[in-house]
């Protein structure tokens, strides 16, 4: 899953044609027969490759040499001198390293002697040490002289000792100065090869604040032989990225070659390559499902390359996600002082293709439509204020509902069962709102064939979804049935479906009223104009009529939540008789009475999906509309008498605040001015 900024080992490894360079390195070892002690160094920037290069040149050398007799084999030893934090420890264990390669007792024994002298002649301290060999004695000899018949020794060796330390550069700067000084002062022995890796410019630099900044001068002396790493072309790192990219999104990578154009100059080195791919690869699982993927490799390039203007993004959702511009052009141009000049183009056209809206400002668009928000949104582009948070806490938000719920339920549309089902249990976990929201993105995805299944299930169960009255209940339900018979074929299948889907829904009535009053009586704004004939128009309304006078007829009718709005349409589509008897049969107690007051109550604010709280100071009823069905002066009387009742406090709050405030509005303490 994680993998690491580890290099390559091995030749047939390389994708980047640096094989070649490093076979020429381990020729150009082995060609050296002088006996003398020579120290090359594999000169890169970080990230440039060092490392495999060392592995490749490694595995050339061994390659080459295996038919060497076994005392002609070169010895190969790794030297890692950041495992080692005091002067002491890096000189014992360097020569430990050099001694364990010798099976020559004789060598093993004056190395350890040699390395014991050194460190019992000084007194180690923090910061590079001094070292110098004359006039110092130990046990009656000199180390010069311990060190002389050391090099005698290793002179009639028939083999090279190749030690190899690489990334010197991240040692601090007095660690940098203690290697090389152990190389140059204590390590020269015959026969030794040093092949060094590091960041010329990291370690000229960290030379200079011992040498009086004379840095380079001091490591001519060192490095004997420099090898410079040949620059990778840019398109070798850009094809690396592709490919890595091509593996982890399983995108084609044609389409990954224009979502990476604007991103490609940020990358030099391979290490950047790698460090990003570890990141995207790392995070990218855990959204996957929820968000685009070119505009997730989009944002994340400018997180690690440009972490202030993604802080700046993540921090200012308004000013770049959406349709509209909140915020003088001239903020997105300082914006861009963020990032280098020389790039500021291609940020700039990176910045338009995560967030549209911004080419109002840098380029021609003029705007965009709110038809844009639902596509963003069913696409997971960060550009939607309902995605935008996604790519930046890399989870999907409790009251949100994934694009992964999402999908996995659409299958379900196929059966008006299993689909009513599935929005029963959305429901209870009260995230019905949401999903009704995103379901309107997804109309597209949906086969033709199950669109009267669902059809059917949103106006039978609409009723008792808990849908938040903010959001216009059941505007989500209308929404997506108009949509869905949009996408009808025939004239005659979209009335067909509407009708009996109508005829066929026995849970709920409101959804239904609503549906019929928004799509034939006022043309709705998602619904194709002359859908419906005024034939067709009248014979679904009749349907209608029917469902009313029958949820009436049993009783349902007066106690549904949304009875003056049913009550109105009743009204208008015609029918008035028996609207007149079916409300003068509901007051006929108490009950029915204070059940049709309560319905005028109006604007009622809700904490939650089922509990009421209410400001009596905020609520308003409108004694029009009641004149509309009843004579205020006929039931004034008996609900007066029930508000001074004992039992009046026994009511729930909205039945007291409907009463009272009826009252109140009658004898003109409240003003009606609706």
């Amino acid at each position: 899953m994680f993998q690491p900024d580890k290099s390559i080992n091995k030749c047939d490894e390389d994708i980047l044609d640096r094989a070649s360079f490093a076979k020429s390195l381990a020729e150009a070892i082995l060609s050296y027969k002088n006996k003398d002690c020579i120290v090359l160094g594999l000169l890169g920037t970080w990230g440039s490759g060092k490392t495999s290069i060392i592995n490749m040149c490694i595995e050339h050398i061994n390659k080459l040499t295996e038919s060497y007799e076994i005392d002609k084999k070169p010895i190969i030893i790794k030297f890692n001198p950041w495992n080692y934090y005091r002067q002491d420890q890096l000189i014992t264990q360097f020569f430990n390293n050099l001694s364990s390669t010798f099976k020559i007792r004789e060598i093993v024994k004056k190395l350890f002697t040699y390395a014991k002298s050194l460190i019992g002649c000084f007194s180690f301290k923090a910061g590079p040490f001094e070292i110098s060999f004359k006039n110092i004695i130990v046990k009656g000899q000199n180390i010069e002289k311990q060190k002389e018949e050391l090099n005698n020794l290793l002179k009639n060796l028939s083999h090279k000792i190749i030690v190899i330390i690489d990334d010197i550069d991240r040692l601090s700067d007095p660690e940098i100065r203690q290697i090389f000084q152990l190389i140059k002062q204590l390590g020269d022995f015959p026969n030794i090869i040093y092949l060094v890796a590091f960041d010329k410019q990291v370690v000229i630099k960290a030379l200079e604040k011992f040498q009086e900044g004379k840095g380079a001068e001091y490591l001519e002396k060192v490095i004997q032989v420099p090898f410079e790493i040949p620059a990778i072309p840019e398109e070798k790192i850009y094809n690396l990225l592709l490919s890595q990219l091509e593996n982890l999104t399983n995108q084609e990578k044609t389409f990954l070659i224009f979502t990476c154009n604007e991103i490609k100059v940020f990358f030099r080195t391979i290490r950047d390559v790698k460090r990003y791919i570890n990141f995207v690869r790392f995070n990218f699982q855990l959204v996957e499902n929820e968000v685009y993927y070119t505009d997730f490799i989009g944002i994340t390039a400018i997180q690690i390359f440009f972490p202030e203007l993604y802080y700046t993004i993540r921090d200012n959702k308004d000013l770049f996600a959406g349709i509209e511009v909140k915020q003088d052009p001239k903020y997105y141009n300082e914006i861009l002082n963020m990032v280098p000049e020389n790039i500021r183009e291609n940020i700039k056209q990176l910045l338009i293709n995560l967030f549209p809206k911004l080419e109002r400002i840098w380029g021609n668009k003029s705007s965009y439509s709110y038809d844009y928000l639902s596509y963003w949104r069913s696409k997971g582009r960060i550009c939607s204020p309902d995605i935008f948070d996604t790519y930046f806490r890399l989870t999907i938000p409790g009251n949100e509902f994934s694009q992964k719920e999402i999908k996995t339920i659409l299958p379900t549309t196929n059966n008006p069962n299993s689909f009513s089902e599935a929005l029963q249990t959305i429901n209870k976990n009260g995230k019905i709102t949401r999903f009704l929201e995103r379901l309107a993105d997804y109309i597209y995805d949906i086969p033709k064939e199950n669109i009267e299944s669902i059809i059917l299930v949103l106006l039978d169960i609409g009723d008792s979804l808990q849908v938040d009255e903010n959001y216009r209940s059941p505007g989500f339900i209308v929404n997506i049935c108009n949509k869905l018979i949009n996408e009808l074929g025939s004239h005659e299948e979209k009335y067909n479906i509407l009708k009996n889907a109508i005829e066929k829904s026995t849970k709920s009535l409101f959804t239904i009223v609503y549906m019929v009053d928004n799509i034939l009586d006022h043309e709705s704004e998602y619904i194709e104009k002359k859908s419906f004939t005024s034939e067709e128009k009248n014979k679904i309304k009749e349907i209608v009529l029917k469902k009313i006078e029958s949820w009436a007829n049993n009783g349902q009718l007066k106690n549904h939540k949304k009875l003056l709005y049913i009550l109105f349409r009743w009204k208008e589509w015609g029918h008035k008789d028996k609207i007149i008897n079916f409300i003068n049969n509901m007051i006929e107690n108490d009950e029915g009475l204070i059940n049709f007051i309560t319905a005028f109550l109006k604007d009622i604010k809700r904490s939650s999906l089922s509990d009421y709280t209410y400001n009596s100071s905020k609520v308003k009823i409108d004694l029009k509309e009641i004149a509309e069905f009843i004579e205020i002066k006929n039931i004034l009387p008996r609900v007066r008498n029930i508000v001074n009742s004992e039992r009046f406090h026994t009511f729930d709050e909205k039945q007291k605040i409907a009463l009272q405030t009826f009252i109140d509005t009658v004898d003109g303490k409240i003003k009606d001015n609706f």
